[in-house]
């Protein structure tokens, strides 16, 4: 039970965070290209976790995990790089909305991808955030 609970606080710190890095990211749409956003904001994200890793001391990963590993590097480089460039077309009161999403897709992956059980409950409760997230934009 607690590795559960530590996963929803650590997730929730991580929400709160990215959440408020969207003002400055839109801030930086105004000046800078989509493409040295990403390019700045996964240079500087690999140097904190390489800081990281060093002062924790952990090991490098198996040479089965690189793979996998890239993979994700890779979707989120080229998630962000959209992402910024959402952002700097349609503006953070509309695109944000968006965001509001992002748990069906994992919902749907973490299902067809990794087989995980996905109960009636999560379903509804991400139904709900997709009406939440028609109704903001309707009414946006």
């Amino acid at each position: 039970m607690k590795y559960f609970n530590n996963g929803w606080v650590n997730g929730l710190v991580g929400v709160m965070i990215f959440a408020g890095s969207l003002p400055a990211t839109r801030v930086a749409v105004l000046e800078f290209s989509p493409t040295f956003l990403t390019a700045a904001r996964a240079a500087i994200a690999g140097l904190f976790a390489v800081l990281l890793l060093v002062l924790l001391q952990q090991k490098l990963p198996k040479r089965v995990d690189w793979l996998p590993l890239f993979y994700v590097a890779i979707g989120v480089v080229i998630g962000f790089f959209f992402w910024y460039k959402g952002l700097a077309q349609g503006g953070i009161a509309a695109v944000g909305q968006l965001q509001l999403l992002q748990p069906l897709f994992g919902l749907a992956i973490a299902a067809v991808l990794l087989h995980e059980h996905v109960s009636i409950t999560m379903f509804a409760v991400t139904v709900a955030v997709i009406a939440c997230v028609a109704c903001a934009k309707k009414f946006a």
